[in-house]
Formats: C-alpha cells, sequence, structure tokens
C-alpha cells in the first residue's frame, strides 16, 4: 500500500540562467591549453570532445556566486518565500543545481543576503568536482522522482530543455523551460 501524499507544494528552482545570472563560465582546455570558455547556456548544448578537460572552478568561486544578478524567475521565487513567511503558504522552496556540493554554502548565503529564507539542505547540488561525465538531466530527475512522493505538487524551472524534457517524462510534475534559446 503507498503512503498518502502530503498536501504540500514544493517549488524546485534551477539557479543558473533560471534564478540568477554570474560571471562564471566552464572552460574547457585541451593539451593543457583554454581552447574556450562557455556560459552555463552554451555548456547546456556543450559535447565534449575526446581529449577536453572541463574547469568548472567559477562555480565554486563564492565571490562570483555573490555578485550574481537576480533573474527571470527571482520574482516569482520572492513571491512564494513571502507567502510563506506570512503563512499564506506552507510550500517548501529547494534550489536543483548542477553546481558542486562545494558552492552550496555561498549559494545559500546569496538567497539568504537576498531575503530568502530556506533551510540549507533545500540547496540540492547535484555536480561532481570531477572530470568524470554524468548526466545532469538524469541527476536532475533522480532528486525530483524522490520529493514526487512527499509533495502533492511540484513545480519545476530550469533554463535547460533535456532537464525539462525528463522532468515531463517523470509525470506529475510541472514544468517551466526558462530562455532555453537565448
Amino acid at each position: 500500500m503507498r503512503a498518502k501524499k502530503v498536501p504540500y507544494r514544493a517549488y524546485l528552482f534551477d539557479f543558473d540562467d533560471t534564478l540568477v545570472k554570474t560571471d562564471a563560465k566552464v572552460h574547457v582546455y585541451k593539451d593543457g591549453k583554454r581552447i574556450k570558455s562557455l556560459t552555463p547556456t552554451e555548456f547546456n548544448h556543450y559535447v565534449s570532445q575526446p581529449g577536453e578537460t572541463l574547469d568548472l572552478e567559477d562555480f565554486v568561486d563564492p565571490r562570483i556566486i555573490m555578485n550574481a544578478k537576480k533573474y527571470k524567475m527571482w520574482p516569482a521565487l520572492q513571491n512564494i518565500d513571502a507567502a510563506r513567511k506570512m503563512g499564506r503558504s506552507s510550500s517548501d522552496i529547494y534550489i536543483l543545481t548542477a553546481r558542486s556540493p562545494r558552492a552550496k554554502q555561498a549559494i545559500h548565503n546569496f538567497l539568504t543576503r537576498n531575503g530568502i529564507d530556506i533551510p540549507l539542505e533545500n540547496v540540492i547540488t547535484i555536480g561532481t568536482d570531477s572530470d568524470e561525465a554524468y548526466d545532469i538531466a538524469e541527476e536532475k530527475g533522480k532528486v525530483l522522482q524522490s520529493l514526487k512522493d512527499q509533495y502533492s505538487d511540484i513545480f519545476f524551472y530550469d533554463d535547460s530543455p533535456s532537464n525539462i524534457a525528463l522532468a515531463s517524462k517523470i509525470g506529475g510534475i510541472k514544468t517551466r523551460l526558462i530562455d532555453w534559446n537565448k
């Protein structure tokens, strides 16, 4: 027998190019030389070539995170957080990002500094600190699937078409694609 879902909503926001814009870049190296630097949006569509290594250090740099500029979904995040603070909502807010766990505290600090109060554990970082490739959409899908049984409604906002497509396949998750073509 399956447990009954509690009547709560969860809102999950991607961090980069959904809630904020930063100057962070993915630096691509081949034979020890930097051959290009990619924005998060460009990286969403990038296919790594043999012999290339990726440098993601910008994405864990607290200075870059703290200098982020609020973006498209920031007003929605503020509205949901304000409704919770005023007792009009019991929804939970999560940040679901491909950044490394080393960025978790800086992301939480940025949110707190900008008036968004969520528990540190609600900042979910699925990235790794290794060069080993992994499927971001699949990892985000695993998190969404695990949260699906805890909430009656889940809303997921992301700028990556593949992340949104995978979330849509899970079923029962309302999705919104943010500026994927820019």
